[in-house]
C-alpha cells in the first residue's frame, strides 16, 4: 500500500522501486517509469487513497479588545470674579467760577464828514449825416448755346473663360503595419523563496529556512535542512505567457479625393457706357462794377467840463474808559465719599462630567481560509516484470504526470518516483 500526501512536502512510495523527494516543492511533475518492452505482460492496476488540500472557509472566535466610553463625575475649584462697591473717602479739588469786574481804557474812532467839490469831464456823442461813395457788381444775365457729353449705358455680350475646382475619387495603394502574433507559453526556472505562512507569528521561522530544522517534515514544511531537505532545489519551473510578435506590412487600397482644375467658358452680359455728345442753352450771369452814393450816419464825440458835489468821511480817534465784566475759576477743596467697585476673586466647587475609554475584552467571529486534507482515490500502475520475453525485447519506459497542488498555507511539492523495468 502506497500514501502520496500532495502539496505538504512528502511524497511515500511503497513500490519496490527508486523513491526521489522534492523538498523544496519546484518540481513540475512526478514520473513512474515503467517496463514496457514486453508484448506478452499486461498491465496491473491498483487503487490508492492519497490526501489533497482542499481550501474551506472556517468561521473561528477571535478575541479582540475594545474601548467604551464611559463618563465619570469629577469635583474641581472654578475661580469667579465677584464686583464689590465700597465707599472711600477722597479729596479733590473743584473749580469755582465767579464773576469780577475792571477798567479798561481804550481808543475809539469817531466818523466825521466834509462836503468837497470835483470837476471831470464827459464826451458827449454827437451823430451826423454825411454822402459815401462805394464799388458794387450788378448781375448782367445773357443765353449761351453749350455742348457736353453724357455716357449712356448699353448691355454687351462678352465671352471668357473661368477657372472651376471639381473634386474627383481615385483609388492610391497605402502601406498598412499590424502585428500579427500569438501568445506563447514560455517554461522558465526562477528562485524558490519561502512563503509565510498564514497564522505565522512576527519572529517565527518560515518555510524555506534551516533555523527550523527538524520540524520541516512533521508540518509539511521542508526547511532544506536534515534528512527531510536533503534534496532541496534552489530553483523551480513556472509556465508564463509570452506576447510574440510578427510585424507584417501589406498594400491595401484606399478611395482618395482629389482636386482637379479646369478651364470653363461661359458667356455673360456685360454694361458699358458709351459717350454721347449733347448741346443745350445755359443762362450766364456776369458782374459789371458801377460806383453809387449812400448817405452814411457818422458819429462824433464833444468834451464837457462839469463839476460834482461829495462828501468826505474822516475817523478821528478818542480815548474810552469802560468797565467790562470778566469770570475767573478759582480752585478749592472738598473731600467726599465716593462708591467704588473692585473685582475679587473667589472660589467655588463645581462638578464636572468628563469621558473616559474603558477596554473590554470582546469574542467575535472571523472568517478565514484553512486548508484541510480529504481523501482521494486514484488508480496506480504496478510493475509485475516482463514475464517471457524474447532476446530482442527492448525495454521502454512510460511517464505518468501528477498534478502539484498549491496553496496559500503550504508551498508546492512535488517528487519523481521511478520504476525499474526489469531485464529482458
Amino acid at each position: 500500500m502506497a500514501i502520496y500526501r500532495v502539496g505538504l512536502g512528502l511524497l511515500v512510495v511503497a513500490l519496490g522501486a527508486t523513491t526521489t523527494f522534492a523538498g523544496d516543492g519546484c518540481a513540475p511533475e512526478q514520473s513512474v517509469v515503467a517496463d514496457a518492452g514486453c508484448v506478452t505482460a499486461a498491465p496491473q492496476c491498483v487503487e490508492k487513497i492519497i490526501s489533497v488540500p482542499q481550501m474551506v472557509k472556517v468561521t473561528k472566535k477571535v478575541m479582540c479588545t475594545e474601548y467604551v466610553p464611559t463618563v465619570k463625575t469629577k469635583t474641581i475649584n472654578v475661580c469667579r470674579r465677584v464686583q464689590v462697591t465700597k465707599p472711600v473717602q477722597r479729596t479733590c479739588t473743584v473749580w469755582e467760577r465767579q464773576e469780577r469786574v475792571r477798567n479798561v481804557t481804550s481808543t475809539v474812532c469817531e466818523p466825521t464828514y466834509e462836503p468837497r467839490e470835483s470837476t471831470y469831464q464827459v464826451r458827449i456823442p454827437v451823430t451826423n449825416v454825411v454822402d459815401q461813395t462805394y464799388w458794387a457788381c450788378e448781375p448782367i444775365v445773357r443765353e449761351v448755346d453749350q455742348t457736353y457729353t453724357v455716357m449712356v449705358p448699353k448691355q454687351v455680350e462678352v465671352k471668357g473663360v473661368r477657372t472651376v475646382c471639381r473634386v474627383i475619387q481615385e483609388t492610391q495603394m497605402r502601406k498598412v503595419t499590424c502585428d500579427k502574433g500569438h501568445w506563447d507559453t514560455c517554461i522558465e526556472e526562477v528562485p524558490c523563496r519561502p512563503r509565510r505562512r498564514l497564522f505565522q507569528r512576527r519572529g517565527q521561522k518560515a518555510c524555506g529556512t534551516c533555523n527550523g530544522c527538524g520540524t520541516g517534515c512533521d508540518t509539511g514544511c521542508d526547511t532544506g535542512c536534515g534528512e527531510c531537505g536533503a534534496t532541496c532545489q534552489p530553483t523551480r519551473t513556472v509556465c508564463r505567457k509570452v506576447w510574440v510578435p510578427n510585424i507584417v506590412t501589406t498594400e491595401v487600397p484606399v478611395t482618395v479625393c482629389r482636386t482637379v482644375r479646369e478651364q470653363v467658358p461661359y458667356t455673360c452680359m456685360k454694361t458699358v457706357c458709351e459717350p454721347v455728345v449733347k448741346h443745350r442753352t445755359v443762362c450766364v450771369t456776369e458782374y459789371k462794377r458801377v460806383q453809387k452814393t449812400r448817405k452814411v450816419k457818422v458819429c462824433s464825440y464833444r468834451i464837457e467840463n462839469r463839476v460834482k458835489k461829495y462828501t468826505v468821511c474822516k475817523m478821528v480817534p478818542r480815548q474810552v474808559v469802560k468797565q467790562v465784566k470778566y469770570t475767573v475759576c478759582v480752585p478749592r477743596q472738598v473731600t467726599k465719599t465716593v462708591n467704588v467697585t473692585t473685582c475679587e476673586t473667589v472660589t467655588e466647587p463645581k462638578e464636572v462630567k468628563y469621558t473616559v475609554c474603558v477596554p473590554t475584552q470582546v469574542e467575535r467571529e472571523v472568517e478565514v481560509w484553512e486548508c484541510q486534507m480529504v481523501e482521494k482515490k486514484i488508480q496506480v500502475p504496478v510493475d509485475t516484470g516482463c514475464g517471457e520475453c524474447t532476446p530482442a525485447c527492448t525495454p521502454r519506459c512510460k511517464t505518468r504526470k501528477i498534478r502539484c497542488h498549491r496553496t496559500r498555507r503550504h508551498s508546492r511539492t512535488c517528487g519523481t518516483v521511478a520504476a525499474d523495468c526489469g531485464d529482458c
